[in-house]
């Protein structure tokens, strides 16, 4: 089976890691140059490049999709730089992009995100936020950890203690890639 994930960030390129290692012939498209390109420093993205390719994934960096159609039972995927990859699946891991229409109806500042202070605070003195659509100091965190961690801070302020801040920490993330072939049991 042929499947072409759109995204090369940490849920595509675990997508393409499950894929190869079920048997799937699995071809990833992202715009960027290289995986995990804004988790990851370059030699970190090429050893995720190099392991997932010796897995047979098929990396088209650099260009993005332009179309999919239908073509009898299979997908006819056209990307930008003209290459076509007929797939029987395509699935879409390119990003989150934070919903904020509701907030900004209610008058709540955004920006790529709903903008609050480190104590989780937004434009308006009572609304707190956090999870996928905080952003903070330009910065929105949609990842595990950092949402236990803005959970923790804003756990502690309703109660009176405003001057508990979320502390901006680098936080690991733990990317899941795995050769059936070679683990051990």
């Amino acid at each position: 089976m042929i499947i072409v994930t759109g995204g090369a960030g940490l849920i595509g390129s675990e997508f393409a890691n499950d894929l190869a290692v079920g048997g799937n012939h699995a071809e990833v498209v992202d715009i960027a140059t290289q995986p995990l390109g804004r988790l990851l420093p370059p030699q970190g993205s090429d050893m995720v490049r190099d392991k997932l390719q010796a897995l047979g994934v098929v990396w088209h960096f650099g260009t993005g999709t332009k179309s999919v159609d239908r073509n009898g039972s299979e997908l006819k995927v056209t990307l930008e730089n003209g290459t076509v990859i007929n797939a029987d699946i395509v699935l879409s891991a390119v990003g989150l992009k934070p919903r904020v229409a509701l907030a900004q109806a209610a008058g709540l500042k955004v920006n790529r995100g709903i903008v609050v202070n480190r104590q989780l605070q937004t434009s308006a003195p009572d609304i707190y936020t956090l999870g996928d659509c905080m952003e903070i100091e330009g910065l929105v965190m949609p990842f595990v950890m950092p949402i236990m961690h803005a959970a923790r801070a804003l756990g502690a302020t309703p109660g009176g203690s405003l001057d508990l801040a979320m502390q901006l920490i680098l936080t690991p993330l733990i990317l899941k890639l795995i050769d059936m072939k070679r683990r051990v049991r």
